[in-house]
Parts: structure tokens; C-alpha cells; sequence
């Protein structure tokens, strides 16, 4: 389905807007922020064109790539707050409870799913993996107790089986502190994948599809 969204919008570009999208940018993170946040939803679906600071030429494939990859790199760094990882011995992101230190942290957010977006509409990689539960969120699915085993399994093997318990505790346990980080990122991740797209997928589907290193 996503691939039909591709074919589809390569149509429109053609006949109604024969300019793709002029990047313009290097792959600073604030360079960056500014030219993809002024997009309309409909232009991220575009052809990207990237040009590095300093060298010449537009780029359709390589330079795009690479912009995308170390930009991920740098804004999902937990040293710059919005993310944190899981676990010490795991390497693998969730949000940030305090990324509201950053009062502009929220624009953040929609940035971020805004560059997980293109990444899967454009077919390129980002440097960073999220748990699985993160991407049942992204993909509207309900978590369970399964889920907490392999980002909290102490926890995990404390609750008991009350089923309404465990799920109001589950759900408060990947929600808490985080709830309006995560529905700007998800905004900006459906500005470009639209939800309904996304029901072809479970979590592990989504993991492969494009956040890991290829």
C-alpha cells in the first residue's frame, strides 16, 4: 500500500508541480528542523533533492540517504533529551519522560515523525531502533503484558493477573510523562505514512521496514 501511495504521488508530481522537493540543506539538525517543518504534508511526499552545504549539485538517492541517516543519528541522540534508551544493557529508544525541559520540545516531536515518515515513504534507513512497543503505538495497537517483558522484565514478573490492572497499569506504564511527545511524533509520522496505511504491519514488520542500520 505504501508503495501505491509512492506510484501515485510520482503521477501527481508529474503532471501538477514538476519541481521536487529543493532541500537546499546540510544535514544540521536546526538547518534542517526549519526547511522540513515549513513543508505541507503533501510536499514531504516528494522527490527529495538534497545539497550538502559547501558542494555542488542536487543529489536523488546518495546525498538524500546519507542526510537522513545522520540526522537520525543526531536527533536521536539521548544526550539531547527528547529520547532515552530502554534499558542499560538494550540500546533500544523510547521517549523521554523529561523532555519537556526543551519547551519547544513537542515541535520537536513532529519533527521527529515527520523524518521517520519520509524515511519509510522514501525507502532510506535511520540510525536508531525504538522497543517494540513503541511501534505497536505508532501502529494504533493495543500493548500488553507481553510487551513489558523485554523493556521492563522486573517489572514484568511483579504484576499479577488482573486483567484490568495489568492493562490500565501497562498502558500507564509506556504512556506516563510521555503521551503528548508521542501523539506529535505520531502526527508527523501520518502526515506522510497515513495511519490506515500502516494496518498491513504488526511491530516487527514496522522494526525492519526502515528503523535499523541496513
Amino acid at each position: 500500500e505504501v508503495q501505491g501511495l509512492q506510484q501515485n504521488n510520482t503521477t501527481c508530481n508529474r503532471l501538477h508541480d514538476p519541481h521536487k522537493i529543493r532541500a537546499g540543506m546540510c544535514w544540521n539538525s536546526r538547518e534542517s528542523y526549519r526547511q522540513v517543518m515549513k513543508m505541507r504534508p503533501k510536499d514531504l511526499w516528494k522527490r527529495l533533492m538534497v545539497k550538502f552545504r559547501g558542494e555542488e549539485g542536487l543529489d536523488y538517492g546518495g546525498v538524500a540517504r546519507e542526510w537522513l541517516y545522520l540526522l537520525s543519528h543526531e536527533m536521536l541522540n539521548p544526550y539531547y533529551g527528547l529520547f532515552q534508551y530502554s534499558r542499560d544493557d538494550i540500546y533500544t529508544l523510547q521517549i523521554n519522560p523529561d523532555s519537556a525541559v526543551n519547551p519547544e520540545h513537542l515541535s520537536y516531536f513532529h519533527f521527529v515523525g515527520r523524518i521517520m515518515g519520509m524515511a519509510v515513504f522514501h525507502g532510506h534507513y535511520i540510525d536508531g531502533g525504538f522497543t517494540l512497543p513503541f511501534y505497536k503505538q505508532l501502529l494504533g495497537k493495543p500493548i500488553t503484558l507481553d510487551d513489558m517483558e523485554s523493556v521492563d522484565p522486573d517489572l514484568h514478573n511483579s504484576l499479577d493477573n488482573k486483567k484490568e490492572y495489568v492493562r490500565l497499569y501497562v498502558n500507564w506504564r509506556f504512556l506516563r510523562g510521555i503521551e503528548a511527545q508521542f501523539l506529535a511524533l505520531q502526527k508527523g509520522f501520518n502526515e506522510v505514512i497515513p495511519q490506515h496505511l500502516l494496518k498491513a504491519f504488526d511491530e516487527k514488520e514496522l522494526e525492519v521496514l526502515r528503523f535499523s542500520s541496513p
